[in-house]
């Protein structure tokens, strides 16, 4: 048992020291849920970004807005392994949206707070402090990533899908970057988190 601990703590280890990654939207109703491929920096395969959606949610979609129903977004690494996870109850029950590891631990969550045109998620701990914020425009794919000071952290771009690297050529992605050094590597991981899942997360705001 100790030693499966371990191995899952490398693995997210790795996957979360890498920085970058290029997020790819794709909707699939395999695996009764939407899976979206994510690519490291140099264009090569990284893990999925997969919404898990049963049948009961699929269903109380053509009555109910998104806002309202729970979900569940997981980061996998290449071997299938979930490392983070981001999920929500149903909000009518005042459900509030939670980051959790590999080992459905609560490590944070996150708060919609958006302007007209500017969506804007805050971030906490697992003890309710804010450590960053992730905000700007979807449209283009201009948002920045800050940190508990306001200051620069990272940004979400999109780019001309011929001018991506390796496998995300020709796809349609945009891409997550985290290059300061303003946040602790906790702090860092759990803004990583958001800025991948940033999509569908906007979907259910």
């Amino acid at each position: 048992m100790v030693a499966e601990l371990k191995t899952s703590a490398t693995k997210a280890d790795a996957f979360f020291g890498v920085r970058s990654y290029y997020v790819e939207e794709r909707r699939t109703a395999i695996g009764g849920g939407n899976r979206s491929r994510l690519f490291d920096d140099a264009g090569h395969p990284a893990g999925a970004l997969i919404q898990r959606t049963g049948f009961a949610i699929r269903f109380w979609r053509i009555f109910l807005k998104a806002s309202l129903l729970p979900f569940r977004l997981e980061l996998h690494d290449n071997s299938g392994r979930t490392v983070a996870a981001i999920r929500r109850g149903w909000t009518i029950l005042r459900s509030r949206t939670e980051i959790v590891d590999g080992r459905d631990k609560v490590i944070g969550f996150l708060k919609h707070k958006d302007t007209a045109r500017r969506p804007r998620i805050k971030v906490f701990n697992e003890e309710g402090k804010k450590i960053g914020e992730v905000t700007g425009t979807t449209g283009t794919w201009d948002m920045n990533i800050i940190d508990r000071e306001y200051l620069h952290l990272g940004q979400i771009h999109a780019f001309a899908p011929e001018t991506t690297p390796g496998e995300t050529r020709g796809q349609d992605t945009y891409f997550v970057n985290i290059d300061g050094e303003g946040a602790t590597p906790r702090e860092r991981r759990l803004l990583l988190i958001v800025s991948i899942a940033i999509d569908r997360l906007l979907e259910h705001k």
